[in-house]
């Protein structure tokens, strides 16, 4: 019999992990994330 352990939830945002500048917001994808560009600048 195996056991599955499940992974804890991934959110590089929260975690200060992401290099966003300072005129863009981290966005989580998946097991990945993204930096996009705060509107209007």
């Amino acid at each position: 019999m195996y056991m599955l352990s499940v992974c804890p939830d991934f959110d590089p945002c929260k975690e200060g992990r992401s290099k966003c500048g300072e005129h863009s917001f981290c966005r989580v994808e998946g097991n990945s994330f993204s930096c996009a560009c705060n509107q209007g600048v």
